[in-house]
């Protein structure tokens, strides 16, 4: 399982979280890899939409991982294209890094 943040920036999208992630489910059930992403949460911030997916079959970080990660951000670009959403990047949780819709707790 791994979890994976995918950051856009939203520029002219006007959807709410719930119609952006209703599309972005229909599109990538569209792809050849339904059934191996989840998508958890989906988050419309003033110039940033967050999406929370979750790959059960990810079991580390290698390039097929990157290549997935990848193909799933461009399929969000491409429902959005007319919107100018473009995509700014991902962060795997529990490695460390930012994330932009939650703080994890520090470790002791």
């Amino acid at each position: 399982m791994m979890l994976v943040e995918f950051i856009f920036q939203r520029h002219n999208l006007s959807l709410d979280a719930g119609e952006a992630q209703n599309r972005i489910k229909t599109k990538l059930a569209t792809l050849p890899f339904v059934g191996k992403v989840e998508i958890k949460s989906v988050t419309v911030m003033s110039i940033w939409l967050v999406v929370l997916i979750d790959f059960p079959d990810a079991a580390e970080f290698n390039q097929a991982a990157e290549n997935l990660f990848d193909s799933v951000g461009g399929a969000v670009v491409r429902e959005f294209v007319a919107d100018g959403v473009r995509f700014r990047g991902f962060e795997i949780h529990g490695k460390g890094g930012e994330s932009l819709i939650f703080k994890e707790k520090p470790h002791a």
